[in-house]
């Protein structure tokens, strides 16, 4: 999203003037967020409440099922394409700048080491990513999780 993308450039100007480091931003497609439609997946109350808990529930259930809401099978396969290009590029040490929902599954991929699982809503709500402007840490082989 330009959210991300604009958040990308601001880090990597900081990093550039406090660190003395470029980083490079790049946009790869497999990094964006879970496609979701949130009302047809979360009951009018929890809007009119602004529950945020129930609001985030409902889109991991329905990443969990997949109705009207991207499988988590195809996010956690996007995750997959991510580290098979990070492979093929030895010593990259890069930043995801993404959204909460596909944080979730890269966390989960990561603490997985990559093989295939099936991830249920509880999975989801249970990660750590539970904050924004947070992050976690990883290693070339993912076998390696550290949270910020």
């Amino acid at each position: 999203s330009r959210r991300c993308h604009e958040t990308a450039l601001l880090i990597a100007d900081y990093c550039a003037k406090v660190f003395q480091k470029k980083m490079q931003v790049s946009i790869l497609d497999p990094l964006r967020e879970v496609n979701f439609d949130l009302n047809r997946i979360c009951t009018m109350t929890n809007f009119e409440h602004y529950d945020l808990g129930a609001i985030n529930d409902s889109v991991f259930q329905a990443m969990a099922s997949g109705k009207y809401c991207e499988h988590v099978s195809y996010a956690y396969e996007r995750v997959s394409l991510i580290f098979n290009m990070l492979s093929q590029m030895p010593g990259a040490a890069p930043l995801f700048v993404t959204h909460d929902f596909f944080m979730r599954v890269i966390e989960l991929f990561i603490r997985n080491h990559g093989k295939n699982k099936d991830i249920a809503c509880i999975d989801l709500k249970n990660t750590k990513r539970n904050a924004y402007a947070r992050g976690f840490l990883t290693n070339s082989d993912i076998s390696v999780f550290l949270p910020f």
